[in-house]
Formats: structure tokens, sequence, C-alpha cells
């Protein structure tokens, strides 16, 4: 729900100098990607209402998950937050505590990400592009990273689910994240909110389908969860291995830009549209 004008403006005038900075760095980063043509309108539009949910409803100051913690379930979306408020509302947050990684895997260099040299090549390009922000671009880069501490933290008895939507950025950090996971045992549950959009609400479905999870309005999304948990099917040994030989060959391209097409990730140059342009 929208909150009042005078509302919002008390919420950012509350906000830490550091978290106005980190917001206005990805403002600043979506335009760009927008004014590139590596970014839709639609897709800026996504990422505009995620920063906006993610002011509405910051995330736990979490830095690892311990044993002593009664978690009955781990989910891992990409982007600002917008499942949390939804296990808020059900009282179930704590139990169920959510890990949003806030990068954009459809744009930079992601070879080799799982290491730490791959990891260095897609920070100094990210940098590269916004000079001036290096201030921003270091704390987006340290949440990032806390964000994968977070991930090789979880207790090896929690059930693991990953949302993502038929985009190439959270496509491809779901490929990602699976082979930060290869060699956990948890089990893996992989909520794929189009399909499941379109499987609950078919008649709406036929005029729409979400292009990104934090785009589906809240009160679907809770129905979508629902759905999602009376419907799950854990991944198997097989499929796990075949997400993560599809990660090891996706990291090995250099393209710093990556599309969804035909329900693949297809990586390509930075001059991809030029023609477009």
């Amino acid at each position: 729900m929208d909150l009042p004008i005078e509302e919002l403006k008390k919420i950012i005038k509350d906000l830490p100098e550091r978290e106005v900075r980190s917001y206005l760095y990805h403002i600043l980063l979506s335009t760009s990607l927008l004014d590139c043509k590596e970014y839709t309108a639609v897709e800026f539009s996504n990422q505009m209402k995620e920063i906006y949910n993610h002011i509405l409803y910051p995330e736990d100051p979490i830095t690892t998950f311990n044993s002593e913690g009664n978690y009955q379930k781990v989910h891992i979306t990409f982007g600002y937050q917008y499942l949390k408020p939804i296990l808020k509302e059900m009282g179930i947050h704590e139990e169920e505590p959510v890990i949003s990684i806030h990068d954009n895997f459809a744009v930079a260099p992601i070879a080799y990400l799982h290491t730490e040299s791959g990891q260095k090549t897609r920070y100094e390009w990210i940098k590269s592009s916004l000079r001036g922000l290096e201030e921003e671009v270091d704390e987006y880069i340290e949440e990032i990273q806390k964000s994968f501490i977070l991930i090789h933290s979880i207790p090896k008895d929690v059930p693991i689910t990953i949302w993502v939507c038929e985009n190439a950025h959270e496509q491809t950090g779901l490929l990602f994240v699976l082979f930060l996971l290869r060699e956990r045992t948890n089990t893996i549950t992989i909520f794929n909110t189009a399909k499941l959009y379109s499987e609950l609400f078919k008649a709406k479905a036929k005029k729409y389908t979400p292009l990104s999870s934090g785009e589906i309005l809240s009160e679907e999304l809770s129905a979508l969860f629902k759905y999602g948990q009376e419907n799950q099917i854990c991944l198997t040994e097989v499929e796990r291995n075949q997400f993560e030989n599809q990660w090891v060959s996706l990291s090995e391209h250099d393209g710093t830009l990556r599309l969804w097409e035909n329900g693949e990730i297809q990586s390509v140059s930075e001059e991809y549209f030029d023609e477009f342009i």
C-alpha cells in the first residue's frame, strides 16, 4: 500500500547518510543502464519499485546465521526486498529469513564470478563504468559480499528456497547461487514466480506475465507463496548438477550483457543494442 507523502518524507529524512548514498547509486546505475539501452523501461520501473520497497521494509542487520536459531527455511531472492513484508505479515519472518542479493546479474562481467579473481574483475568493471561514485560502489560491493557470507553460513539442515522469474538477472543469479551451494546437502526448491503466476492466475496470465519477481502485487505474491508451498518439489541431485554445469558454461563467457531469450540465458557484448539505437 502506498504511504502518504508526509510519511514518506519522514522516512527519507530519518535515513542514514550511507543508505541515502547507496540508494542514489542504484538509481544512477539504473538510469545509466536505461540510457545505454541495457535496460527496458519496464525493468527500470521495476528497479525503482524495488528501491521503494527496500526503503519502506529495510532488512534486519543479520551478518551470519547461528546454530541456535530456530530456522525452518531460508529464502534467497535477487534485487531489493519484496518478500520479507509478506513473511512478516504471516508472522514467519524470523523462522524463515530472507537473503536478498542486491546485484544485477544481467550486466557486468560474470566470468568465473565464483572465484576471487572473477569478483575482482566484475567490481573493477562496475567502478570504471561509474567514475566519481567510488565510495557508493564500495558500499554496494560490501553489501553483496555480506549476502555471500550469509549464504555460506546457512545451517546444513535448513531447507532453501530460491525465488526467480523469467529474466536474465534472476536466472543468472539462480545458477550462480546453486553453484555456491554445490557442496551443501540442504534441500533446495526453486520458486519460479512467472510459472507459478501462470498456474495460479490463469485468466490474468493470458494478458500479463510478470517480468520480475519484485513487480508482483503483494496480495498476489502472498497467494503465490502459499501455492508454491503446497506444490513445491525439491531439486534432485541430477538437476542440481545440471544447473551447476550451466553456470560453469556461462561463466566461461566474457560478455558484459546477458539476455533471456527462448528460455535461455544469452551472453552478448556491450554493443549488442547499438544497431537499435
